[in-house]
């Protein structure tokens, strides 16, 4: 059935890119939240002779997420995740921003790691900002619920973000978001490294 690479974001952007190099080995498929963004870049892919399909999925949300995970096992060796999803300060409020930037990574780390095998590789794309979080203010408490309960780190990340002045919140949410990506990979990268799964950010 051949090697699948599945790509978050892949509508557009870096997730749509990166389908234009990885599909000249890999059957790709397409993950986003709106199909019409999905649809386009399906088109574009074809006219390169790309064997590309979309699979409608919310990263934030786990059950979406295993569902995705079940279905890009149906179509192959899932050998590569992208996952390049996630929303900036000037798209949403700050706790849809954590949701998708921090808990999607949960979902999709967590799941695929289970149907991916040996040789395999995820990919999570964070951002310089990650980087600007200061050592002190790095939230790392916070960080350690997500090994525990992802319902119990959301809720104390919306309880951190309400204490914060509403026209800092976006900023924030995205920055501590993203500085989280990093960490989270880096754990997961130890767990998972035991089944010869490989997981980085970028």
């Amino acid at each position: 059935m051949g090697n699948v690479c599945v790509i978050t974001g892949g509508g557009s952007g870096m997730g749509l890119e990166a389908a234009k190099i990885l599909g000249k080995n890999s059957k790709i498929i397409l993950v986003g939240r709106t199909v019409s963004k999905l649809d386009k870049a399906l088109a574009e892919l074809k006219t390169l002779g790309i064997d590309a399909q979309s699979f409608p999925c919310d990263a934030g949300d786990r059950e979406s997420v295993k569902k995705l995970a079940d279905y890009a096992a149906e179509q192959g060796t899932v050998k590569t995740v992208i996952h390049a999803a996630g929303i900036s300060p000037h798209m949403a409020d700050g706790e849809k921003i954590f949701a998708i930037n921090a808990v999607g990574t949960i979902n999709i780390d967590e799941e695929f790691a289970e149907i991916m095998g040996e040789g395999s590789c995820i990919l999570n794309v964070s951002s310089m900002s990650a980087y600007m979080l200061p050592e002190a203010n790095i939230p790392r408490q916070l960080y350690q619920l997500s090994l525990q309960s992802t319902e119990a780190f959301l809720a104390a990340a919306n309880q951190m973000l309400s204490a914060v002045p509403e026209e800092s919140r976006t900023g924030m949410a995205y920055t501590i978001s993203k500085n989280f990506v990093v960490w989270f990979t880096s754990r997961m990268a130890v767990r998972y490294g035991k089944k010869g799964i490989r997981i980085v950010s970028i």
